[in-house]
C-alpha cells in the first residue's frame, strides 16, 4: 500500500538528509517520483525514484522533508534581518 506524492517544482521542495555530510540537501529536481511507504498501516518513509534510474531508494520518514512554498516576497526595497 503506497501512495504517489505529487511534486510540483514551482511550489514544492524535497529536502533529503545526507548522512555522510550531516546536512539537508535539495533533491527536488533530481526526483522522478516519490511514494509514501507503509508498514503495518503506518507511514515509515518514502520510496524515491531518481531521474535516470528505475531503481527505488528507501528513505526513512525522518530523512525527508516535503516543503510547500507559501509565496515569494520581493525584498528589493525591504530591510532583511536574520
Amino acid at each position: 500500500m503506497s501512495q504517489k506524492i505529487q511534486i510540483d517544482n514551482e511550489n514544492n521542495e524535497v529536502l533529503l538528509f545526507n548522512k555522510e555530510k550531516h546536512k539537508w540537501e535539495d533533491g527536488t529536481i533530481s526526483i522522478q517520483a516519490i511514494f509514501s511507504a507503509y508498514y503495518y498501516k503506518k507511514i515509515t518513509g518514502y520510496n524515491i525514484y531518481f531521474k535516470g534510474t528505475d531503481k527505488k531508494f528507501f528513505y526513512k520518514k525522518e530523512s525527508v522533508l516535503l516543503l510547500n512554498k507559501v509565496k515569494n516576497i520581493n525584498i528589493e526595497k525591504q530591510d532583511v534581518f536574520v
